[in-house]
């Protein structure tokens, strides 16, 4: 096993973080009860999108089908769209792109300052999984002999067929025994018939911890995210070549 180190890089190329955290309210919870928190961050999230359903279904032989629309949440976004949150009854979600990233250490505050919020003003007893997503968006140089000198996941080509690859998409699943998490690793770049100096390739790393846990369980809950970003970072750093991490501390 590689013991690459893991470093803070001064330009990491995260196109976007997600923070999550799963849990129910009442069946009969009303999401317009949403609004205390709307209103107590409406000065940062000036914009408010609602987030619905919509459920078409044949019943009785009539041709006419039956569409229900559900209302399921809001999503709440910044200024620039750079930071957004989303409200639903199962969960809680907030993400930021690059533009606003600064550090883990602020990222986590910021998202467990408003969910500490949701916990305040709502009736959650528990929380069922927690999440964090982190898309990453590697610029390489197009015309390389080969990706590995970048990316250490990359498909193995036979010989045989190795005519380059404009087009991939890979996606992995990790479980990891040591702290009840599963990563979810999805590859996938776009070349196209246009060949520029360089490509975007995107590594996005989902991991998440799936158990129940009293809300009560402040301090386990925050330990479990601090475990979920250190997988990530392994995930990330095993999966990139020293080559890799040198574009990152310009």
């Amino acid at each position: 096993m590689s013991n690459k180190k893991i470093i803070q890089l001064k330009n990491p190329p995260i196109k976007e973080a997600v923070f999550a955290v799963f849990y129910s309210l009442e069946d009969d919870f009303d999401i317009n009860n949403f609004d205390s928190f709307i209103n107590k961050v409406n000065t940062e999230f000036t914009k408010k999108e609602e987030i619905s359903s919509f459920e078409t279904k044949f019943e009785g032989g009539n041709p006419t089908p039956m569409t229900r629309h559900e209302k399921n949440g809001y999503l709440l976004l910044n200024e620039d769209k750079t930071k957004a949150i989303q409200l639903r009854k199962n969960g809680f979600m907030y993400s930021i792109t690059q533009q606003s990233y600064i550090s883990w250490d602020e990222f986590k505050k910021d998202a467990w300052g408003y969910f500490n919020d949701i916990i305040e003003l709502y009736n959650i007893n528990e929380v069922s999984k927690l999440s964090l997503r982190y898309i990453n968006s590697i610029n390489l140089p197009t015309k390389i002999p080969d990706i590995k000198e970048y990316i250490l996941i990359a498909p193995d080509i036979p010989e045989e067929l190795n005519y380059g690859i404009n087009r991939m998409f890979l996606q992995m699943v990790l479980p990891n025994t040591n702290n009840e998490s599963v990563g979810i690793v999805t590859q996938n770049f776009n070349i196209g018939r246009e060949l520029n100096e360089t490509f975007s390739y995107i590594i996005d790393i989902d991991v998440s911890i799936a158990k129940n846990r009293n809300i009560k369980d402040i301090d386990g809950i925050k330990s479990d995210f601090d475990k979920l970003r250190d997988f990530k970072n392994e995930i990330f750093f095993k999966s990139i070549t020293d080559k890799t991490i040198e574009l990152f501390k310009k």
